[in-house]
């Protein structure tokens, strides 16, 4: 067994929002997971980030080890209600801050490196890293020895069937479920019989 201190994202909402409210979003995303991501619901459910905030735990923290599920959770948690909830103050509702002091991007195109560091915590975890003992996991992902990580990570998801958790490009799809960003505007449904106009 390890003594590391494992890596953490902690978060604080404000005693503005309600716990109900809290609740109101983590139900609406199980919901909105259902059907399609249905395993991504109940592996939702039974982390303890969820476990905590359903509780009305307001601060609190997500290892790493929980996967990029928790960090999505975190961060559609903040968007919405910093954004969606209509609460009556301008301030912060949700602040998540890494084991750095570092606050999570406010854009969901930033979050590239926690969701590769967790999902190597992840994997770690639950013991699919083996035969991976040489790679060295970078703390910072760029250059040559983040790609070689990259594709590491995307080798071993794709082994586990989880493949869409490795990139943000491909985690897209259910970070829009979750709330994190809004789904595109499909221009092909728009009918009619006016000429469009470019600018």
């Amino acid at each position: 067994m390890s003594n590391e201190i494992p890596a953490t994202l902690w978060y604080r909402v404000s005693n503005q929002a309600s716990v109900n409210l809290v609740r109101d979003y983590l139900n609406t995303t199980l919901y909105l997971l259902s059907g399609k991501y249905n395993a991504e619901a109940r592996k939702l459910k039974e982390l303890p980030i969820f476990e905590q905030l359903y509780e009305g735990k307001m601060s609190g923290g997500a290892e790493y080890k929980e996967g990029p599920l928790a960090v999505l959770l975190l961060f559609g948690l903040r968007r919405y209600l910093n954004d969606i909830a209509e609460l009556p103050a301008s301030v912060d509702f949700v602040q998540i801050a890494d084991d750095s002091n570092t606050m999570l991007p406010s854009r969901f195109a930033d979050l590239d490196d926690y969701i590769i560091k967790t999902c190597i915590e992840l994997f770690s975890a639950n013991g699919w890293l083996k035969g991976y003992e040489n790679i060295h996991w970078p703390t910072h992902l760029d250059g040559l020895q983040a790609l070689v990580c990259q594709r590491s990570i995307h080798e071993v998801a794709e082994k586990m069937g989880i493949e869409y958790y490795t990139s943000l490009s491909a985690i897209k799809q259910l970070a829009i479920a979750m709330g994190c960003i809004d789904a595109p505007i499909d221009l092909t449904v728009i009918r009619t019989d006016k000429k469009a106009a470019f600018f």
